[in-house]
């Protein structure tokens, strides 16, 4: 004969604590579930927005981009501009400095290009020049900034490294930068303009601000090659063009920068601030993605 199973029978205190532990178990999971999607749903929108910040940098060269000219985007950055630069950590003539009230030229190129020998031209006694680090020049009364060798177009998480190295330097000088410097060595055009482009692509919302140096032109065999560049530089619409020539000293450099200054460093707005929206170093809109991210969970809780 079979038997039946033993049942055990519950009386209704025991029935109900074990129906906690199955809800509380149920829960967990659902919660977890909850985490592991949310955490899933983050990456996947950060991703989105990284790949439509791309895509919208991808346009046709050199179209400028400016949407500075509407009036109400101009009212929109003064209300940004509010509070000066403090000048308190000013301590020497000329060197590394905090944040101060001079104007900031940041200076980018592909690397080996020459940055790096330019910020030594103009700060012959810094024996240590780090990146993304103000150093003011006060016979110009301008803050001159070196960056990394500029190279977005290899591997994706060294592009992601170098991106949150701009971020972080615009937010140290609150997006406040008066003229940007574009260095290429001098060679063949078509390579210098290879290299130019490489870089005026994420940078073209702000072509009023561009300037272009062009190191070692001590290699140049003809009186002609300047003229010529220029011209084919045009395409960029710089505001203008400094030739460096590699025996070039420290107090030549000075003087070079000094008769374009007009230009090239412009005392434009001292609140002058660029403006990061819709280009590949925009910030993350974090209040955004809480929302999206909300109505995402909502959705799957109510179906």
């Amino acid at each position: 004969m079979s038997r039946k199973p033993l049942q055990i029978k519950l009386n209704p205190i025991q029935k109900v604590n074990q129906q906690e532990k199955v809800n509380s178990c149920k829960n967990e999971t659902f919660k977890r579930s909850v985490v592991k999607y949310t955490n899933q749903t983050s990456k996947l929108i950060q991703q989105l927005i990284f790949v439509k910040t791309i895509t919208q940098n991808q346009q046709k060269l050199p179209q400028i981009i400016n949407n500075e000219n509407s009036s109400k985007h101009k009212n929109k950055i003064i209300q940004m501009q509010q509070k000066p630069i403090s000048d308190s950590h000013i301590s020497k003539q000329n060197g590394k400095v905090e944040n101060n009230n001079y104007h900031n030229a940041i200076l980018l190129g592909a690397p080996g290009v020459g940055k790096t020998f330019i910020m030594h031209k103009l700060f012959p006694n810094e024996k240590s020049l780090k990146e993304f680090t103000l150093y003011k020049l006060q016979e110009l009364q301008y803050n001159f900034v070196d960056t990394s060798g500029f190279d977005f177009e290899s591997e994706i998480d060294w592009r992601e490294v170098q991106i949150k190295k701009f971020q972080e330097f615009f937010k140290q000088v609150d997006n406040r930068i008066s003229s940007i410097f574009i260095v290429v060595n001098f060679e063949r055009t078509d390579l210098m303009k290879k290299k130019l482009i490489s870089v005026y692509k994420y940078f073209r919302k702000f072509a009023n601000l561009i300037s272009i140096v062009v190191t070692d032109f001590h290699l140049s065999e003809s009186k002609e090659d300047e003229e010529n560049l220029i011209k084919s530089l045009k395409i960029f619409q710089p505001v203008d063009v400094l030739f460096v020539r590699g025996d070039v000293k420290s107090e030549e450099l000075i003087i070079q920068l000094k008769k374009k200054q007009s230009k090239m460093l412009m005392k434009i707005n001292q609140y002058n601030q660029l403006n990061l929206k819709e280009t590949i170093f925009e910030q993350d809109d974090f209040e955004e993605q809480k929302i999206l991210r909300t109505q995402l969970l909502n959705k799957i809780i109510n179906k």
